[in-house]
C-alpha cells in the first residue's frame, strides 16, 4: 500500500508531506462531493499498488455516504485498449472513480467519450502530470485534487510567485523555455522537504549524526506557516506516522485543457486517522 511508508513500512527516519492515497480520499470524499456525483459509484483503477491504495482508500469512505459502488475494475498497467474494461461499466452509474496517472486516464476518456459514456469522472492526483493542455482537453469535465493549483491566478501569493520564479514555471504550470509542462502537485514538495530539514537542524543544534536523535524529535511535530520557504501553505507532522497534513483544492478541467479551482479544502479535512492503528514511531529508539 502507498501510504505504507508512513504507516506499516516506514520507521523513525522517514519524514513524508507529500499526499498518500488515504489523505486524498480523505479530504475530497465529503457529502457535498457525493450531492453533485450521486450515489452509484462505478471505481476503475490502474491494477498495481498505488491504484489499489486509492481502491481501498475511497470505498469505504464513499459507502459511508451511502454511495453504491456498481462496478469494481481493476485495469492493468500500460492498458491502451479500455474498450473491454469500458464495457464492464453498469451504464446507469453516476460517477467513475479513475484511479490513474496522466497518459493512462487520457486514454480511457478518449474512448469513454467515443463510445458514447457519458457517465462523469472523478479523477485523482496524478491526473493532470506533466499533461499538456492540448492533450489535457480530452479530460475535459473531469475533477481532480490538487495540492497546488496549476494555473498561478487560483493561488497567486508571493511565496508561490518566488517559488514558480524560483523553479523556472510559468503561469500556467509550463517551464519556462522548454515544452515541458510540469505537475503542480508535486513539484513544490521537493522544495519544502529541503527548507524543513534547515529548519529542523536550525532549531534542533544539529551539528553532527550524534546528533540526529535531537533533529528527529524537533521533526516530529512541526509546524509551519505559508511562507517564502512553504509557499505550498501551512502544514504540520503528525509525530506518531510522520505524515505531513496539507490543503487541497478541487479543480475542474475545462474544454480548452485548462485546470479551474472549484474549491479548496482545508488541510483539516484531510487528516485520517493513524494507519495501521497503533503505529508511533516516537517510542522507536533512534
Amino acid at each position: 500500500n502507498v501510504h505504507s511508508i508512513t504507516g506499516a513500512h516506514g520507521n523513525r527516519y522517514i519524514f513524508r508531506t507529500i499526499t498518500n492515497a488515504e489523505m486524498i480520499a480523505q479530504a475530497t470524499v465529503s457529502s457535498e462531493l457525493v450531492k453533485e456525483y450521486g450515489k452509484r459509484w462505478a471505481i476503475m483503477y490502474a491494477d498495481y499498488a498505488w491504484g489499489q491504495s486509492h481502491f481501498d482508500a475511497w470505498t469505504p469512505r464513499l459507502k459511508k455516504l451511502g454511495v453504491e459502488i456498481t462496478s469494481i475494475i481493476p485495469v492493468p498497467l500500460q492498458t491502451s485498449d479500455f474498450v473491454p474494461h469500458l464495457a464492464k461499466l453498469e451504464r446507469n452509474s453516476t460517477a467513475i472513480l479513475a484511479a490513474f496517472f496522466a497518459s493512462d486516464i487520457i486514454g480511457l476518456l478518449k474512448q469513454r467519450r467515443d463510445l458514447g459514456v457519458q457517465i462523469p469522472v472523478m479523477g485523482v492526483t496524478g491526473v493532470t502530470s506533466g499533461v499538456p493542455p492540448d492533450v489535457l482537453k480530452d479530460a475535459a469535465g473531469t475533477l481532480v485534487p490538487e495540492t497546488l493549483p496549476t494555473s498561478l491566478k487560483f493561488k497567486d501569493t508571493p511565496p508561490v510567485r518566488e517559488l514558480r520564479n524560483a523553479v523556472g514555471i510559468d503561469e500556467n504550470g509550463k517551464e519556462i523555455g522548454s515544452n515541458r509542462w510540469v505537475t503542480a502537485s508535486y513539484f513544490w514538495n521537493a522544495w519544502e522537504a529541503m527548507y524543513m530539514i534547515k529548519r529542523g537542524i536550525e532549531e534542533s543544534g544539529w551539528r553532527t549524526k550524534a546528533d540526529n536523535a535531537k533533529l528527529i524529535r524537533t521533526l516530529e511535530g512541526m509546524e509551519m506557516a505559508e511562507s517564502f520557504e512553504f509557499p505550498q501553505g501551512p502544514k504540520q507532522i503528525r509525530p506518531q506516522d510522520h505524515q505531513g497534513f496539507l490543503d487541497f483544492y478541487l479543480s475542474r478541467i475545462n474544454e480548452k485543457g485548462g485546470v479551474d479551482v472549484i474549491r479548496k479544502i482545508d488541510r483539516s479535512a484531510s487528516v485520517y486517522p493513524v494507519t495501521p492503528p497503533g503505529t508511533d514511531y516516537t517510542k522507536e529508539p533512534v
